[in-house]
């Protein structure tokens, strides 16, 4: 008798079958090592999502969140809109029943454009008292917003800042650091560099009281206000139950909010005007106009002769002299 054995055709099928289920579960785990690869490089994981109250905001919203320096005397500080409930008409009388929680909130915005960014950062207060100067006007109201902006070029380099101040803007070249320290003004909220208003007035500010750095806040966008809009809004303003000739508007409504270097332009364009008009008035008081008293203005007017003008290539004035 011959020794029986395996079937070579039982031996071939056994064979394909193992090749078959390798290729398979190897087809399986490369498919779904591909997906995993994909979700992480759609989310990626960065250092931000590590800070307690910032979870899910860019880095770059945090580099360059500023640092705000109030007057001892202050008695309200930047919360959350909702931090009590959802009725925007009681903030006032809850805050100061002290139902808001004491974590400091700042809400952010950015806005791209050709070669550098702004970034936005906004402060809610639940009540504004400024009503510090004789001229009394009436800057007391429910509801308070004010806002310090940053402009970033390419290389991620600060160069221009904007702080809100009484219907007022303040811009300024970048102070040392990534992250500006801003002075509050106690009562009205108004923001300043120098501790003055546009006018170089100096602002309410006795001595520093309380100091939240750009790390104490929690950070959100405006998705969560915008959602309640409808609720927390009348015709664009928040609504309020107490009498008051300021109403206060909705950040998002604004037009700085979508286009915020009308600020920085707005600012450029008045110094060159200003510019412009002292050049003027340099030019006519280089005018000499003699006195003829036999003489009407226009026979005494040529024979005043006019100053030669020396412009430079950027057209500023240069100097003058005689021809």
């Amino acid at each position: 008798s011959y020794p029986t054995g395996p079937d070579p055709v039982n031996l071939f099928r056994l064979k394909k079958l193992i090749i078959t289920y390798y290729m398979q579960n190897t087809m399986k785990r490369f498919i779904f090592t591909t997906i995993l690869i994909a979700i992480l490089l759609t989310f990626p994981f960065t250092a931000s999502t590590l800070h307690a109250g910032r979870e899910g905001v860019q880095e770059d919203v945090l580099q360059y969140a500023p640092t705000l320096c109030f007057d001892y005397k202050e008695r309200y500080f930047p919360v959350d809109v909702h931090g009590d409930d959802y009725n925007v008409i009681n903030n006032h009388e809850n805050y100061e029943k002290g139902l808001f929680p004491d974590r400091p909130v700042c809400y952010y915005n950015v806005v791209s454009y050709d070669d550098f960014k702004v970034y936005e950062y906004w402060f809610y207060y639940a009540y504004n008292e400024y009503d510090y100067y004789s001229i009394k006007i009436n800057d007391v109201h429910e509801h308070d917003f004010e806002s310090v902006f940053v402009w970033v070029d390419e290389r991620g380099s600060p160069f221009f800042v904007a702080t809100s101040m009484h219907l007022w803007v303040q811009g300024n070249q970048y102070n040392k650091g990534s992250h500006p320290f801003v002075y509050v003004e106690r009562g009205g909220h108004g923001m300043s560099l120098n501790k003055r208003l546009v006018d170089g007035v100096p602002m309410v500010f006795e001595k520093p009281g309380r100091l939240l750095k750009w790390k104490d806040f929690t950070f959100k966008d405006f998705s969560d206000l915008i959602s309640h809009s409808h609720e927390d809004l009348d015709k664009g303003y928040y609504r309020t139950d107490e009498v008051a000739k300021i109403r206060v508007k909705a950040p998002w409504l604004r037009r700085v909010f979508r286009d915020p270097d009308v600020i920085r332009r707005f600012i450029l364009g008045q110094q060159k005007l200003c510019r412009i008009i002292r050049e003027l008035l340099t030019l006519l008081s280089s005018f000499s106009i003699p006195r003829y008293p036999h003489r009407g203005l226009h026979t005494a007017l040529p024979l005043t002769a006019p100053q030669q003008i020396v412009w430079s290539g950027s057209g500023s004035l240069l100097s003058s002299s005689p021809p």
